[in-house]
């Protein structure tokens, strides 16, 4: 779990964005109280400690209960009727003739060496040297050699920007990226990151193009809009109900 890899279970993950300045704590706390915080203020809610005795045995919030419910949900975030899913189950006419004509150069041009699988992602670490937001004020080296997870490519058309950092708004940029830090001069390529330190699997692949029509139309197969947008009427907080589900 995270570009960095640093957790392995969905509960690991799930408290993180929690403790994390950019993500959901901010100034107001330290990152060894935010979780605690959020624990106390669930169980001043009568309506959540019903909740969490009704799931856990115990009327109680703790850090590991908050872990397991957030996790339970995030498993129920599942994608899998997208073209291409429907396809492999035998429907032949789930991919149009320019996905299909895609899938074969995803194959050809090398991105299935870690892209594969049922998420298409090896989940392993490599260096690409994607470019530092500018939004940083220090430069991001991951696991600290500039290695990241290979994203999954799951539900792309909804998932924009795109890399580790979000530096790119758009696939045909991402696809730009892979042509430019394949060629010998990468002028694209981060700086912090020599030309001998790309991972070898990405020097290896050939023919990256961003006008790659047929590669663009298979990707777009791997989304599957049918996910929940369901939008609670009211939570047990009370608080108002906010965020923006496409």
């Amino acid at each position: 779990m995270f570009w960095d890899a640093r957790r392995r279970s969905l509960e690991a993950q799930a408290i993180e964005p929690i403790k994390a300045l950019e993500e959901m704590r901010g100034n107001t706390y330290s990152e060894d109280r935010a979780v605690p915080t959020v624990v106390a203020r669930l169980n001043e809610h009568a309506e959540y400690r019903r909740l969490f005795e009704q799931a856990f045995g115990s009327g109680t919030a703790t850090p590991d209960a908050l872990a397991m419910a957030l996790a339970a949900f995030e498993r129920s975030l599942t994608a899998s009727h997208a073209p291409f899913d429907r396809y492999m189950r035998g429907d032949e006419r789930a991919m149009t003739a320019s996905q299909l004509r895609g899938l074969r150069r995803f194959e050809r041009i090398g991105c299935i060496n870690c892209h594969r699988g049922p998420m298409f992602s090896d989940f392993k670490v490599h260096v690409l040297g994607v470019p530092d937001s500018p939004r940083l004020t220090a430069t991001d080296a991951g696991t600290g050699t500039y290695a990241f997870r290979t994203a999954p490519l799951r539900n792309l058309r909804f998932t924009a920007p795109y890399m580790h950092t979000g530096i790119f708004a758009s696939l045909e940029e991402v696809l730009g990226f892979y042509d430019d830090v394949t060629d010998r001069d990468g002028e694209d390529r981060n700086l912090n990151v020599s030309r001998e330190q790309l991972d070898p699997l990405l020097r290896r692949l050939r023919g990256v193009d961003d006008d790659d029509e047929d590669l663009l139309a298979f990707l777009d197969a791997l989304s599957d809009d049918t996910f929940d947008r369901t939008i609670p009427a009211r939570v047990p907080s009370g608080l108002a109900v906010g965020g923006s589900i496409r």
